[in-house]
């Protein structure tokens, strides 16, 4: 049976989910409407998590990549200013789906089980990502107009887009790109050591 499989994606997408909006609250922190509804949005992520724990405790949870996958894919770029809000709000809004599609799936396993407290689970979890989901799409819709069709001081957005309050989402987001690289050069490295090929050390000054 894959649905401990399939819970653990449930989890991640969750987690992602959550920290995703606790940094679009730091990055868009002077931005009051944004950042108290990204928190907010955040907690009812972790309300979710808290509901999937009698269920892996139950069914069990296996680590899933998919997540990861779509998650490494976004946030990337120096988005600033209206543009980079409506950006980050479309990031936002593939997470809140792919945990809502998530939920939805494990509601028909457990319709088809039948499990009462999978399927009370997954519901109340899908009427949630549905409310994170009516408000990304409601605030891209306001913002967006004004955001794309008004060129902005270039300073201003630069000021606004700075975050005041340093939190673990938007450390990470600094560290991402230069592990991934770091790894990356590492993996190449090894790969060449292990075939007997020569290592190549580029300048640093370049790189």
């Amino acid at each position: 049976m894959q649905l401990p499989k399939f819970i653990g994606l449930t989890k991640e997408s969750e987690e992602h989910l959550a920290d995703a909006f606790m940094l679009v609250a730091n990055k868009h922190e002077k931005n009051s409407q944004v950042r108290d509804m990204c928190k907010q949005l955040a907690d009812w992520s972790h309300s979710n998590l808290k509901a999937l724990a009698p269920l892996i405790e139950k069914f069990g949870a296996e680590a899933a990549d998919g997540p990861d996958r779509l998650r490494s894919a976004l946030f990337h770029g120096d988005h600033i200013g209206g543009v980079g809000l409506v950006r980050h709000l479309q990031d936002l809004s593939l997470l809140a789906r792919q945990a809502e599609l998530n939920w939805t799936a494990l509601l028909q396993c457990a319709e088809d089980l039948p499990d009462a407290e999978l399927e009370s689970a997954s519901l109340a979890a899908i009427e949630i990502n549905n409310k994170q989901t009516a408000w990304l799409e409601t605030e891209i819709k306001s913002t967006a107009p004004n955001a794309i069709l008004v060129d902005p001081e270039m300073s201003s957005a630069l000021r606004a887009s700075l975050p005041k309050t340093p939190t673990p989402a938007a450390t990470f987001e600094i560290v991402w790109a230069p592990l991934g690289g770091g790894l990356l050069m590492i993996a190449v490295g090894i790969s060449a050591w292990l075939a007997g090929m020569p290592w190549l050390i580029p300048s640093l000054g370049p790189s």
